[in-house]
């Protein structure tokens, strides 16, 4: 990897089978293969939860209610990704990562 390389993995929670209801995401920054930076936030969606999702990651539409909205995350996730080559762990993740924000971050 040259001097300086630096990419953010991306992961994501949903509460719903909708792949756009992140109820977390998370973003973690490498350079030169070192993290630099590990963030997290909750959601919240203004929904009820399916039981499968809950089953899943154990996120509750409790858990997430005093969150703030996606809106309200996105200069954050703007900031970690900005300059950045971004990574999912898997095309759920991207997928709901994309439908969720839209070409906002493009």
């Amino acid at each position: 990897m040259p001097h300086g390389q630096s990419f953010a993995v991306v992961d994501v929670e949903t509460a719903t089978s909708d792949n756009a209801s992140i109820c977390q995401i998370g973003i973690v920054q490498f350079v030169d293969g070192r993290c630099v930076d590990r963030w997290s936030s909750l959601v919240n969606l203004g929904v009820a939860f399916d039981e499968f999702n809950v089953a899943l990651h154990g996120i509750t539409d409790e858990t997430v209610r005093q969150a703030s909205r996606l809106p309200e995350i996105l200069p954050d996730v703007r900031r970690r990704l900005k300059d950045q080559i971004v990574d999912c762990h898997t095309m759920f993740d991207r997928n709901a990562f994309h439908i969720a924000f839209g070409t906002a971050l493009r």
